[in-house]
């Protein structure tokens, strides 16, 4: 900003030489140029063109160059470049300098310099068009051309402004951190009067490049108090800020910002204004109480009415006192600038900031609108890029990843290259969730820093983690072996362990050591994905107390997490398996009393009944079957579960007339519930004890079942024996002889069914041995039990036993 200040000489180069006489209109310009109105001078002006269209030519062009200046004054560089576009080829080295001028204003400055170098030699505007390049130069960083043209410059005319050109070299001495030198630079320039309050600007620079916020808060506070061009007054204003803010002063920070919003000729600086709000912003422990002087300045209630113009400073500090009310005052504050019409930066810095309060409201449609029109409204603006990246975010909420990848490319038009490379980055890792087979050293050809590189070869791994493909536990080994102390190493570790443990045989003493390993303390979202790790090796070993363990650990590390409905489901199913009944029924209560826990709140209740009947004290039975009763009434997913869990508690409470009862209020086809029917039979078998006609009830639903198609060969087996066993109860041992043989010879197995079942299995054949025993057939138990004996189940042995035993009681030495 320094080098758009100087640029602009102090008095007018053009206005005190040109002789325009007998025209009040031009002499009413020259006025309001002398008493810095620029932009009344252009309007001047121009209205003298309009009224004068017979106006001799280079009259004209004279009063046209007039205009020229003016506009650049005013900060119209566009209009300017059309105006100074209109003059003859006699006007070149004028036209030139100031088509310079104006592009330097549009931060053309590749362009501006051309035309500065196009400034003829014997021009009278040739030492200030040098110096102005000189400037430019600086400002692109290229200090080495600077120092050359600095010397030539000080050879040719050494009597041009020594002092601003000391004030250069030390301007490029502070840019590159040379700071001895640039102090050096200034010290040489003490004597230059006029070139004093921009050596005190840049000495405050230099000194808060030191660290030395007061000594540069003296040297800023000095300008202010003497007499100064109003341009370097505003920049000592902002050096003032910027001091107050690294000394910790932010109210009085924001009052030098205030300050500078109300000065004159501030509409250079408010590009950057923001981003000092922004620091203030982020510094203060209460932003609130930046409101009452901000409003004091925009008096927001009359904003936009009779005299109390909506000019852009006021815009700027508008926007800035509605961040600091939040809430509904800030969305009613922004909606009113939308309505003010604020030029294209401002529109779009108010849209996005509209279009981030929606995001975090959960309205993706007001999002997706306010952050459009911030887009649209500078597409070639930061903020564009800053909506862009927040419209791919959204886009990949809506699962649209083509246009996702558009946006973030869009994105990494920011000029900040930070901000850019993570847009780029984003960009890849979107190309990874759709093919993450994709090669690394493509996606990475766009990425500049190692960093982000790294990154992207992390994503890589996590993506191929996520669709647990087969590269993915190689790659993190890999990414882990090249950066063992990488900030996400932990995620990969846990991401690892997920691949393991989704693997037919599991690595458990690799998946331990990942666990084992990761840093602490990690964070919430991290700390809670080692327990869901945890959870799932306690399924698949069956061994829960790590997972309890390591549940409880985020819950004490992270409280907040007794509000996470699936993190507490899953730590209560961890403390159910381990058996621990009673803490499992507290858990799953809590879980179901979360307002937010959704259709979890069914699972939580009926799991919470199972833990109190889990549990052998009256009480706890009793809150049970209240908490299916309530699941039965909710008449929700579960009600049908709930129902064949209370009668099965009714018949362990031998209360088999109440459990039928129940069962009869399942609805559907009793052929659709095998569960329903295998507990009826149940019952009746129960009540048989006192009405021994209720076996045939009983054994009319097993033979229903075993009839079904539908039964599998598993649950056959498992119903022939409760079928065997009905038969002995009603005094028929000759009846259950068949059901057992069938499932020792499989006959209930269909030709194409290869799975073993062996619990029910060996039931029936011991069954059948004592059966046949009863009945005096020694023999033909024996031959059963050998038969069982040469299977290859967990019971094989046990009938070898038994055999040996039914030979050695009944003497059965021959075959």
């Amino acid at each position: 900003m320094r080098a758009l200040t100087l640029l602009l000489p102090i008095g007018s180069l053009l206005f005190g030489g040109l002789i325009l006489h007998g025209q009040e209109e031009i002499e009413s310009a020259r006025e309001a140029m002398a008493e810095r109105l620029p932009d009344v001078a252009a309007t001047r002006l121009q209205d003298y063109l309009k009224a004068n269209p017979t106006l001799a030519a280079s009259e004209r062009f004279d009063v046209i160059l007039m205009l020229g200046e003016a506009l650049v004054r005013s900060g119209e560089a566009e209009k300017a470049l059309e105006e100074l576009a209109k003059l003859p080829d006699r006007l070149v080295e004028q036209r030139n300098y100031w088509q310079g001028m104006a592009l330097a204003h549009l931060q053309r400055r590749d362009e501006a310099l051309a035309k500065f170098d196009a400034v003829g030699g014997e021009s009278p505007l040739f030492p200030q068009a040098k110096f102005n390049a000189l400037e430019l130069l600086v400002s692109n960083g290229d200090y080495s051309k600077a120092a050359e043209e600095i010397a030539k410059l000080q050879s040719e005319h050494a009597k041009y402004r020594p002092g601003q050109v000391a004030l250069l070299k030390a301007q490029i001495h502070l840019t590159k951190g040379e700071l001895d030198d640039a102090r050096k630079s200034i010290a040489s320039t003490e004597s230059e009067t006029k070139s004093e309050s921009e050596r005190l600007l840049l000495l405050g620079r230099i000194e808060l490049a030191a660290q030395e916020p007061s000594k540069a808060l003296t040297a800023f506070s000095k300008i202010l108090e003497d007499p100064a061009p109003i341009p370097i007054k505003n920049l000592a204003q902002l050096g003032k800020c910027d001091a107050l803010t690294e000394l910790g002063q932010s109210k009085e920070a924001l009052s030098a910002l205030v300050n500078l919003l109300g000065s004159e000729s501030v509409e250079p600086l408010l590009t950057i204004l923001p981003a000092r709000f922004e620091i203030l912003f982020n510094k203060s422990e209460d932003p609130k109480s930046f409101a009452p002087p901000l409003d004091a300045f925009v008096q927001s209630k009359t904003l936009g009415e009779d005299s109390n113009y909506a000019t852009a400073p006021k815009l700027l500090a508008c926007y800035y006192l509605s961040r600091s009310l939040g809430g509904e005052q800030e969305k009613t504050l922004l909606q009113l600038m939308t309505e003010l019409k604020p030029k294209p930066e401002m529109a779009s810095r108010v849209h996005l900031r509209l279009g981030e309060i929606a995001w975090q409201n959960g309205d993706r449609e007001r999002a997706r609108t306010e952050l459009t029109e911030a887009k649209t409204s500078a597409p070639d603006s930061p903020l564009a890029a800053v909506a862009s990246d927040l419209l791919a975010r959204l886009a990949i909420q809506e699962q649209t990843p083509e246009t996702a990848r558009e946006l973030f490319a869009k994105a990494a038009e920011h000029p900040d290259t930070d901000f850019a490379e993570n847009a780029l980055l984003n960009e890849a890792v979107l190309q990874l969730s759709t093919t993450p087979n994709a090669p690394l050293s493509a996606l990475a050809s766009k990425l500049s820093s190692e960093e982000s590189k790294v990154a992207l070869a992390l994503e890589r791994a996590l993506a191929l983690a996520r669709r647990q493909a087969p590269e993915a536990r190689q790659a993190l080994l890999d990414f882990l072996e090249k950066h063992p102390d990488h900030p996400r190493m932990a995620q990969a570790r846990l991401a690892l362990a997920g691949v393991l443990l989704g693997e037919l045989q599991p690595d458990f003493e690799l998946i331990e050591q990942q666990l084992a390993t990761l840093p602490e303390p990690l964070s919430r979202e991290l700390s809670r994905e080692k327990f869901r790790i945890s959870y799932r090796l306690g399924g698949i070993t069956n061994s829960w107390e790590q997972a309890v363990k390591k549940g409880d650990e985020h819950l004490r590390n992270f409280p907040e997490a007794e509000n996470d409905p699936y993190f507490l489901l899953r730590l209560a199913e961890s403390s159910y398996r381990s058996e621990n009944f009673d803490r499992a029924s507290s858990l799953f209560s809590k879980v179901a009393a979360l307002p937010d826990a959704g259709e979890l709140t069914e699972v939580a209740l009926y799991y919470c009944a199972r833990a109190n009947l889990e549990i052998p004290l009256p009480e706890f039975t009793e809150a049970g079957l209240d908490i299916l009763d309530k699941l039965i009434t909710r008449s929700g997913p579960l009600a049908t579960e709930a129902r064949l869990l209370k009668a099965r508690e009714l018949l362990n409470l031998g209360q088999a007339d109440e459990s039928l009862k129940v069962l009869a209020d399942i609805p559907g086809d009793p052929g659709d519930q095998p569960e329903a029917a295998l507990l009826s039979a149940k019952a009746y078998r129960e009540q048989a004890t006192n009405e021994p006609k209720r076996y045939e009830k009983a054994i009319s639903l097993y033979q229903r079942l075993l009839d079904d198609p539908r039964t599998t060969y598993q649950r056959s087996n498992q119903i022939h024996y409760l079928l065997a066993q009905t038969y002995r109860e009603s005094g028929q041992p000759d009846l259950a002889i068949e059901p057992c043989i069938r499932v020792v010879d499989r006959l209930n197995r269909a030709p194409d069914e290869t799975e073993e079942e062996w619990n029910y299995y060996y039931r029936c054949g011991f069954e059948a041995i004592d059966i046949l025993l009863e009945a005096n057939r020694a023999r033909a138990a024996l031959i059963l039990a050998r038969k069982l004996a040469q299977t290859k189940g967990p019971g094989a042995e046990q009938a070898k036993v038994r055999a040996e035993q039914i030979q050695l009681d009944h003497l059965l030495w021959t075959d």
